[in-house]
């Protein structure tokens, strides 16, 4: 398995909207956590 390497500049909330995007996380904790960071 190959690791992609991605810029330093990606920041938590970035992280979390991919995760988002890709479905691993719902509406529901996407907003709890996008909260929690402070976004």
């Amino acid at each position: 398995m190959q690791k992609h390497h991605s810029p330093p500049s990606r920041t938590p909330l970035d992280i979390l909207k991919e995760r988002f995007a890709r479905g691993e996380i719902d509406k529901d904790e996407f907003e709890e956590r996008r909260h929690v960071l402070g976004e």
